[in-house]
């Protein structure tokens, strides 16, 4: 295994503990209505909810705070509290990169997925989100924690990557606009069932589109077509 990981850091302080297997670090939080406290930018390795409530709290209050971790994990009964900046996550646990078994309160914050692997997400609810994977081809496949529902109550923007589903019966809504880069992949696979994938805002594909033929997709907003949209 790596030798014990070291945090040197005056700008946070927490309440749990603090792991390390084999050179990959883990922030363990373990009690009821902790804190993570930061100023700035802020970057650890693994963050898992293990119990309780944890918050992320940028001490500035300016908002265009960075915390960067390597995945996000939040077991059953506990709810973790993002940074109304931005949250963004450079890896995977599990083969997760986010897992949510609990509650994920998005605080109208941006989460980033930003790392080189095909990886898996389970939650319900996001506001902003962004891919901007190492990659075009490296792809993230969204579940819920339940209801059969992912929401995106702000902004969609796939700046590199590939957004994809688990399951083909989720309803994917994105509540504001769609952005596909020229390096994006909106839905590898389209074999989602109809009447399951919503916009309600303007869709603007520089990249790739993929519906399945028959299926029925909603945009309420508008479609800006300047990449590819196939139907195979």
């Amino acid at each position: 295994g790596g030798s014990p990981a070291a945090l040197t850091t005056t700008g946070w302080a927490v309440a749990g503990t603090f792991t390390d297997t084999s050179g990959t670090s883990t922030l363990k939080m373990t009690g009821s209505s902790k804190n993570i406290n930061y100023t700035g930018d802020e970057t650890i390795g693994h963050l898992h909810i293990d119990a309780g409530q944890t918050t992320l709290n940028e001490l500035t209050g300016v908002g265009t705070d960075t915390f960067t971790c390597s995945s996000i994990t939040i077991d059953s009964g506990t709810t973790f509290t993002a940074t109304s900046g931005t949250t963004t996550i450079t890896g995977e646990a599990s083969s997760y990169a986010l897992k949510n078994d609990g509650t994920f309160t998005h605080n109208n914050g941006l989460v980033v997925f930003d790392f080189a692997a095909h990886s898996l997400v389970k939650n319900n609810t996001f506001y902003d989100l962004e891919l901007n994977m190492d990659a075009s081809s490296w792809e993230l496949a969204f579940s819920d924690t339940s209801g059969n529902a992912v929401d995106i109550l702000g902004d969609l923007t796939i700046t590199q990557g590939t957004y994809d589903t688990l399951t083909t019966s989720d309803t994917h809504t994105i509540h504001g606009n769609t952005h596909i880069a020229a390096n994006g992949l909106f839905f590898a696979t389209p074999d989602h069932d109809t009447n399951k994938i919503i916009h309600h805002g303007l869709v603007t594909n520089l990249g790739t589109y993929k519906i399945n033929d028959g299926t029925t997709v909603k945009m309420n907003g508008g479609f800006r077509q300047l990449g590819t949209f196939t139907t195979p």
